[in-house]
């Protein structure tokens, strides 16, 4: 979820907790893009924002979705975004506006020019002569702080407009496939709550011993009442395990019935190897010797089908 700056009050609530901020903007085509990045730094740290700069942080000469791939990771990892002029007609800007958007976390979202217009607003003087010149200058910088502000707003504004663009609104049919995604997953979902009582069972018998192995060497004996509440917690996951693994079977059978209703064998591979082995689209495509579109392709195809197949129980959910 991104919050665009439209106020000067707004650009100041970003900086009070010390964000870091990814700075994302045109760079194919742009000739002095390592400078235009390099001075949005220096002037985000400037303003107390930790900033993260993707231009030149990897050497040249590596495949465009492979800079991708990792400024997507980053973007996930920040707090805020800074735009450069020309985000509008950057692919790369897009996409890693769209990462924000469908990420859970709250982002702030402002311009290089917004953040400039900022830096204006707040050097401008808040004290004047008792006198008429000093009224003078007040009014003078009241209606130049006022301009500032409206400039604000409006950048906050074109830059709102342009993530709406490129994040439209869901149309019916795709909340209909998204549930039919929400159904896939579940198999993978009761996998992963598994696998997480696991690793803590795990951890609570290596601190049972470890605590155990120090209380003898200091005191003697077992430190019985504390092996004996680790045991109890670790019972208390091991049965939890036995219900979710019935579960488990259930959400499995359940998945691969919804898979099994496809006619077209390649789709039938594609969500298997998705929503059954939880592989990723870059995995499926190496593994079946397709390129990344066509097994993109294939998969919203089957999605699509499956959400006319299962078309009552979608409407249910």
């Amino acid at each position: 979820m991104i919050h665009v700056v439209n106020t000067a009050e707004d650009y100041f609530a970003v900086l009070s907790p010390g964000p870091v901020c990814y700075i994302s903007g045109p760079i194919t085509g742009v000739e002095d893009y390592w400078e235009r990045f390099a001075d949005a730094e220096n002037m985000l740290a400037e303003n107390s924002l930790i900033p993260i700069n993707p231009a030149g942080a990897f050497p040249e000469g590596l495949p465009y979705e492979w800079y991708m791939k990792i400024d997507l990771r980053i973007v996930d990892e920040c707090d805020a975004l800074c735009f450069l002029d020309g985000y509008e007609i950057s692919d790369g800007a897009a996409r890693e506006a769209k990462r924000a958007v469908r990420n859970r976390k709250e982002y702030w979202a402002f311009t290089l020019e917004q953040l400039k217009l900022a830096e204006m607003l707040r050097s401008l003087p808040d004290t004047f002569e008792d006198s008429p010149e000093g009224e003078k200058q007040e009014k003078d910088v009241s209606a130049q702080k006022e301009k500032i502000k409206n400039q604000i707003a409006l950048k906050g504004a074109d830059l709102e407009v342009w993530i709406t663009k490129v994040n439209p609104p869901k149309t019916e049919l795709q909340k209909q496939n998204d549930k039919v995604k929400k159904v896939l997953r579940s198999y993978l979902y009761c996998q992963r709550q598994i696998d997480a009582a696991c690793d803590e069972i795990t951890k609570l018998d290596s601190r049972r011993k470890r605590i155990t192995i120090q209380y003898r060497e200091v005191h003697g004996g077992g430190g019985s009442d504390y092996t004996e509440a680790v045991i109890d917690n670790i019972t208390g996951l091991e049965e939890s395990i036995v219900a979710m693994m019935k579960q488990l079977q259930s959400e499995r059978a359940k998945v691969q019935f919804w898979i099994d209703s496809l006619e077209d064998y390649r789709e039938r591979n594609v969500l298997t190897m998705c929503y059954i082995n939880g592989m990723k689209f870059e995995d499926i495509a190496e593994k079946l010797n397709y390129n990344h579109d066509h097994v993109r392709r294939l998969h919203g195809r089957g999605i699509s089908k499956l959400r006319e197949v299962f078309a009552d129980e979608i409407a249910k959910m």
